[in-house]
Parts: C-alpha cells; structure tokens; sequence
C-alpha cells in the first residue's frame, strides 16, 4: 500500500490539490514553443491554409523527430531492395 492510498481519505482535500499542482508544467515553453512553430507555419504565402490542414502539419511538426537526428539508412536499404529489379 502506498503513502497516498494511506493518507487520501484523511487528506483529500490536499491531495487533490497536491495533484493539481503536480500535474501543471513549470513554465510555459511548450505552449510558447507551438506558437512559435505556428508562426512559422502559417506565413504571408499561407494564409488560406484550411484548419484541418494546419492541425495535420502542427501535428506533424510537434510529434515527430528533428531532421538532424534522422537516420536514413533504414528507408534507403528497403528502397533499394524494392526497387532492384527495375534497374
């Protein structure tokens, strides 16, 4: 049994507190962060972007992996491999 299943019918109130705190971020850097991506996202050229549209590519933008850190090697072989007889 942990401390909190021990202490939550004493404590409930606090608790409930505890874990409303405890579940808020620090700062506000990922919310500054997708604006940011936002902003690059949605330039002068783009404005006529459907909102479905730019939900897909925030998405896109916020949940996958820097460029950088992308190693294409994978894709490569099984590109190879798919494509070796039509050469």
């Amino acid at each position: 049994m942990s401390l909190a299943d021990l202490y939550t019918e004493e404590f409930d109130n606090l608790y409930s507190l505890l874990d409303l705190l405890l579940s808020l971020p620090p700062t506000s850097v990922p919310c500054e962060s997708t604006f940011s991506h936002l902003k690059l996202l949605k330039t002068h050229r783009r404005l006529r972007l459907h909102q479905d549209t730019l939900n897909s590519l925030m998405m896109i933008k916020l949940s996958t992996a820097d460029v950088t850190d992308y190693d294409p090697s994978a894709a490569v072989d099984k590109w190879l491999v798919r494509f070796d007889g039509f050469m």
